[in-house]
C-alpha cells in the first residue's frame, strides 16, 4: 500500500512540475529513481540477502533574487527493507548576499569540503557510510545538517564559518542492514549509542580559511565538537559514545606534472583521552593524505591516493586495553591505498568506474566497480558491486567481507 502511495505522490508532484514549468512560474527538476541491490555471500548474522529494494522521487526548486536564493530538494521514497515511506529533505536554505564581500546561508545544507575523494580528514560534517557501502548514488554519501554557514571574501583570502546547533553524526554501520564487528565479534545486532544532549555547548563549529596563490589553493580548518561515530562505550549504560573532539588541519592543491596534486593534514585531539589512558574512549590521531590525479590519454582519468592514520599515545592505548583483559586489535599505523579509474565510452554516454582501496597495514579491500550508461538526456542505468575482503574480522572493510553486494539503479530525470 505504501508503495503506491508514493507512485501516486510522485506522479501528481510530477504532473505539478510539468505544469510550474510550462507556467515558467516555479522551476521544478527531479529524477524518479529504483535501486535493488542484494548481497551475494552467505551471512548467517544477517536473514535478508536484500540490502536495497527502493524507489525515489526526487523534487528539487531554487529562486534568485537581488540578494537572496531560496533552495529546495527533497526525497520522497518508499523502503521494501524497512517497509516505510520517508521523507528526507536534503536542501532547504536561504542564501543572503546584500553585499559582495560576504554571504549567509541558513537552513537545512549538505556542506563538504578539503582535497580527498572518498576520503575525508578535514571535512567532518555528517557522512552517510550505509548509503555509501551499499552504492546509492554517490551524492548521499554526504548527508545533510541543519546549520548556519557564514562566508567572508576579501583580498586577504576567504573565511567560512559554520555552525551546526544539533550534534549531526555519521550514519555509521549500526546492525540495521550490514554484520559488522562489534564489542564480543562480527554481530548483526542494533548498536546501541548515546548522542550528546542538544545544547549549545554541545554545538558543532566548523571553520576554514583559504587563499589562492598564483594556482597553489591553501586552506586552514578548525572544527569543535565530536567524533562523528561512536568511537567510546559507557560500560554502566552498555551503550556507544560520541568522544568530544578537536581537529586542527591544513591542505595544499596545485597543478604538477600534467595533474592535480593534493596534499592534507589534520590532528584529532580527543579532548576526553588527550592521555590515551581510557581503553573505552578513542585515542588521538593523526591523519594525513597525498593525492594526484590525470588524464592519462584521452577519456582515461586515473587518481590515487594515499591515507595514514597515526594513532598517538599508542603505548597507553594498548597498556589500558590489556589492562582489562581485552587484545589491543587496532594498530599505531592504518593505511589506506586508493585508485580510482574512470573510462568515458560511446560518445561519453557510457561511464565506466572502478574505485578501490586496500590497507596495507590491516591487509584487507574494498573495491567498487560500476557501470553507467545514458540512454537519453533523461534516462540513464548503473549497475555495479561493493566487493569486501580481509584478512581478520575485526578490520574495517574485513568486518563486512559477508556484505559483500550487487546493485542495480534506473533514473529517469526531468
Amino acid at each position: 500500500m505504501k508503495k503506491y502511495l508514493l507512485l501516486s505522490m510522485a506522479l501528481a508532484l510530477l504532473g505539478a512540475a510539468q505544469i510550474a514549468s510550462a507556467q515558467e512560474s516555479l522551476p521544478l527538476h527531479g529524477f524518479l529513481e529504483y535501486n535493488l541491490g542484494s548481497r551475494i555471500v552467505s551471512n548467517e548474522y544477517k536473514a535478508d540477502d536484500i540490502l536495497m529494494n527502493e524507489a525515489t522521487f526526487r523534487l528539487e526548486s531554487s529562486k534568485d533574487t537581488d540578494i537572496a536564493a531560496f533552495n529546495f530538494k527533497g526525497d520522497f521514497s518508499y523502503d521494501s527493507y524497512l517497509d516505510d515511506v520517508e521523507i528526507s529533505i536534503r536542501e532547504a536554505t536561504i542564501d543572503l548576499y546584500a553585499y559582495d564581500s560576504w554571504e549567509l546561508r541558513a537552513g537545512r545544507q549538505v556542506l563538504t569540503w578539503g582535497t580527498g575523494d572518498m576520503v575525508f580528514v578535514n571535512d567532518l560534517f555528517p557522512k552517510d557510510w550505509q548509503s555509501f557501502f551499499m552504492s546509492r548514488d554517490d551524492e548521499y554519501l554526504k548527508a545533510p545538517a541543519n546549520s548556519l554557514k557564514f562566508s567572508l571574501f576579501s583580498g586577504l583570502g576567504d573565511l567560512n564559518l559554520v555552525v551546526t546547533p544539533t550534534f549531526t553524526p555519521d550514519a555509521y554501520l549500526d546492525g540495521e542492514r550490514f554484520s559488522y564487528w562489534g564489542m564480543e565479534g562480527l554481530t548483526g545486532e542494533k548498536f546501541v549509542a548515546e548522542k550528546p544532549e542538544e545544547s549549545f555547548e554541545n554545538a558543532e563549529y566548523h571553520a576554514r580559511f583559504a587563499k589562492n596563490l598564483g594556482g597553489l589553493e591553501m586552506a586552514l580548518y578548525g572544527y569543535k565538537g565530536f567524533f562523528k561515530r561512536p568511537l567510546g562505550f559507557d560500560p554502566e549504560q552498555g551503550v556507544g559514545v560520541f568522544p568530544e573532539l578537536a581537529v586542527y588541519g591544513a591542505s595544499l592543491r596545485t597543478q604538477l606534472f600534467g595533474g592535480i596534486f593534493n596534499v592534507e593534514t589534520g590532528y584529532y585531539d580527543s579532548l576526553d583521552d588527550q592521555d590515551g589512558t581510557d581503553p573505552t574512549l578513542e585515542n588521538s590521531i593523526w591523519k594525513n593524505l597525498v593525492g594526484f590525479e590525470k588524464e592519462l590519454i584521452q577519456n582515461l582519468t586515473l587518481g590515487l591516493q594515499y591515507f595514514s592514520e597515526w594513532m598517538q599515545d599508542y603505548d597507553a592505548y594498548k597498556d589500558s586495553v590489556e589492562a582489562i583483559g581485552q587484545q589491543a586489535l587496532k594498530e599505531e599505523n592504518h593505511d589506506w591505498i586508493t585508485l580510482r579509474l574512470t573510462n568515458l565510452q560511446k560518445q561519453q554516454t557510457l561511464i565506466l568506474s572502478l574505485f578501490g582501496y586496500y590497507s596495507p597495514s590491516e591487509n584487507d579491500w574494498y573495491i567498487r566497480p560500476s557501470a553507467t550508461y545514458k540512454m537519453s538526456d533523461n534516462l540513464q542505468l548503473t549497475g555495479g558491486a561493493n566487493v569486501f575482503l580481509g584478512e581478520d574480522d575485526y578490520t574495517f572493510f574485513g568486518q563486512l567481507e559477508d556484505n559483500t553486494n550487487l546493485y542495480a539503479r534506473i533514473r529517469y530525470s526531468f
